[in-house]
């Protein structure tokens, strides 16, 4: 006949917690108002030594900053399991572990001083993170960080934290999907890496609002979701509204896909592929409202290589902090790009910009929409700029014209699809309609 305790091994292998008292593998750990950070510590060593999951009853626990042994399995109820920061420091840090796994728990950081580590969840060269159905909320810098890990983060709440949501670095392969990252001082999720080298995370399906720039500058914080230096990663199906900068931005990250986002309420470029790229896929995206829609550029420092298809953008502005020497735009690409299939409405200045003076060379611009804005394609007339195809697009109330030349924020040619001058020798432009 099974015994109580194989019993309740069993149960807990699958996470299930018949009652307060049996959840606690071997240990009495109810909630208390005073600092349980021995007992918590003692109980989750056990849990581990005897290879258990370590499940904490509804409550509130207050603990101390505390080091997880590889194999720690904590599981709460979410929604009704929290854990109160009694004391400053990382709340709880992982170093050098196969699998460290974290569900249905609120961590509440209380905003105390985090100390070197910066954060209120901390990962280091973590083999397997599971961080499943938790809250982590009031951090005083980062809300979760990820040194060289692997693993997932999914179906979490990141609230209400000073600096960034969560900052993975050198990551392995990392998932993160389901979450949603809201209010945060300086960033949502961003994938980093040392130096540029692959990184295949797959970023998706989350739900990033709200953030601001609140360390300044000009786009290198007041991002949604950010790459920098990370090859190989996909950006997919994310919800991104209300971000100082850009909803999405890449910087020198290769062989990207950024595919069926919606992006809104952009206080800059809402999604930008910048520096140093080779290879980006920009496909199916939504944009409602931004300064500017989607920038493909910087090939004078190697940004090369994308398609743009299918995007919706629309409902540009200026804004009372916009300079008015440069141009804003609904999409911008520059060398070695195909521009297909997209629809731009509402851009003050410039639907598309096709180049920047003599950064144009190898772009195909066909099958497009362009309607009301004041030019419909502005492409660079530089004699130093290449080849560039622009077939078979459709612009409605372009009040300066449907395609006209610029050197640099210059007009250069009159609208080139109403005869109004010679076409540059570099252009091909030809079976486009433009309507009143």
């Amino acid at each position: 006949m099974p015994t109580r305790r194989s019993f309740l091994a069993a149960s807990l292998a699958i996470a299930v917690a018949p009652s307060a008292r049996a959840a606690i593998v071997g240990a009495d750990l109810l909630p208390a108002n005073g600092d349980r950070t021995d007992e918590f510590r003692a109980a989750l060593a056990r849990a581990v030594a005897e290879k258990r999951p370590f499940v904490l009853a509804p409550g509130t626990y207050r603990i101390g900053p505390m080091d997880l042994p590889d194999g720690t399995r904590i599981h709460g109820t979410a929604g009704s399991t929290t854990l109160v920061a009694a004391s400053d420091g990382t709340f709880l840090t992982a170093r050098n572990a196969r699998r460290i796994e974290l569900s249905g728990l609120a961590f509440d950081g209380q905003n105390r001083k985090v100390g070197s580590w910066g954060s209120v969840l901390a990962f280091a060269d973590v083999a397997e993170v599971r961080l499943v159905d938790c809250v982590v909320g009031r951090g005083s810098d980062i809300g979760v960080l990820l040194d060289r890990c692997g693993g997932r983060i999914e179906k979490c709440t990141i609230a209400s934290i000073a600096a960034h949501g969560i900052l993975a670095r050198d990551g392995k392969g990392l998932v993160i999907t389901d979450n949603t990252v809201v209010d945060c001082g300086n960033g949502g999720i961003l994938v980093h890496r040392s130096t540029p080298g692959e990184d295949g995370s797959v970023v998706r399906a989350n739900r990033v609002e709200r953030i601001r720039a609140d360390s300044g500058g000009t786009g290198q914080v007041g991002n949604g979701i950010n790459l920098h230096r990370a090859h190989g990663v996909a950006i997919l199906d994310n919800r991104v509204t209300d971000c100082a900068f850009s909803g999405i931005r890449v910087n020198g990250g290769s062989n990207v896909r950024i595919v069926a986002n919606e992006v809104s309420r952009s206080g800059e470029t809402a999604l930008y592929v910048e520096f140093e790229f080779q290879g980006a896929v920009v496909a199916n995206n939504v944009i409602d409202g931004a300064v500017n829609g989607i920038s493909v550029v910087n090939s004078e420092q190697g940004g090369r290589l994308a398609t743009v298809t299918g995007n919706v953008v629309r409902n540009l502005r200026r804004t009372t902090s916009s300079d008015p020497d440069t141009p804003a735009f609904g999409l911008a690409v520059e060398a070695d790009t195909t521009v297909t299939g997209n629809v731009i409405e509402g851009a003050p200045h410039f639907g598309m910009m096709i180049g920047w003076g003599e950064h144009l060379r190898n772009v195909v611009v066909t099958g497009n929409v362009v309607r009301d804005a004041g030019t419909g394609i502005a492409v660079s007339a530089d004699e130093r700029s290449g080849a560039t195809v622009i077939t078979s697009n459709v612009f409605q109330a372009t009040k300066k014209g449907a395609i006209v030349g610029y050197r640099w924020t210059k007009p250069a040619t009159g609208d080139l699809v109403r005869g109004g001058g010679e076409v540059p020798k570099h252009l091909t432009i030809e079976a486009n309609r433009s309507i009143p």
